[in-house]
C-alpha cells in the first residue's frame, strides 16, 4: 500500500521564465494524493532582496576579516580548513592561504572545480560556492602585512540558514 504524504505548498523558481511553480495537493476520488502544478507569478522582488542580503552578509564578513571554513574536494574526500577573509577586489575575494591546502588549491584552480566556504554571522550560517581564481604567495593585505593568499571568484550561489542555539549558556554569550 502506498503511503499518502501530506504535501505542503512548495515554491521553486522556474529556470525558463520568471514565474514560480507552486505544487498544490489535489485529491481525486478513489485515487491517491496527486499534485497539480499551478503557474503563478511570484514576487521576484523577494528573491532579489534575498540575494542582495546574502551579498551584504558576505561583504560584511570580508570587511571584518571573519573566520571562514573552506571545504576543498579532492581524492574522493572533502577536507575542511579554517582560515580568514583578507580582502575584496574586482578579481574576487581574498582568503588567507593555509599551507596544508596549497597543493590542493593549485589542483582545484587548474581543474576549475567548486570550492565551498562557510562562515557565521550573529544569527546565521552562510555558505557559498565558487571556484579558485589565483594563488598569491605574497599578497599585501595592507602596507605592513604580506601573507600567502588565495583569490576566490565572487560567488553567485550564496545560501544562509538560521543558526540553532543548543543551550542557554550559548544564548547568553
Amino acid at each position: 500500500m502506498r503511503r499518502r504524504r501530506n504535501l505542503l505548498a512548495l515554491t521553486a523558481l522556474s529556470a525558463v521564465d520568471s514565474t514560480a511553480l507552486q505544487i498544490v495537493p489535489k485529491r481525486k476520488r478513489g485515487d491517491a494524493l496527486h499534485s497539480c502544478i499551478d503557474r503563478s507569478p511570484l514576487g521576484t522582488n523577494r528573491l532579489a532582496e534575498a540575494q542582495q542580503e546574502h551579498q551584504q552578509l558576505l561583504a560584511g564578513a570580508v570587511a571584518r576579516n571573519a573566520a571562514v571554513v573552506l571545504s576543498l574536494p579532492g581524492d574522493g574526500l572533502v577536507r575542511h580548513f579554517l582560515t580568514r577573509f583578507i580582502g575584496d577586489d574586482s578579481g574576487g575575494i581574498w582568503v588567507e592561504l593555509v599551507t596544508a591546502a596549497d597543493a590542493q588549491l593549485q589542483d582545484l584552480s587548474k581543474s576549475n572545480q567548486l570550492v565551498a566556504g562557510s562562515f557565521h554571522t550573529k544569527d546565521q550560517r552562510v555558505t557559498f560556492f565558487t571556484t579558485v581564481a589565483t594563488l598569491d604567495p605574497a599578497y599585501k593585505s595592507n602596507d605592513q602585512l604580506t601573507v600567502p593568499a588565495v583569490c576566490l571568484r565572487h560567488p553567485t550561489d550564496i545560501r544562509s540558514r538560521l543558526r540553532e542555539v543548543s543551550s542557554p549558556a550559548v544564548q547568553a554569550a
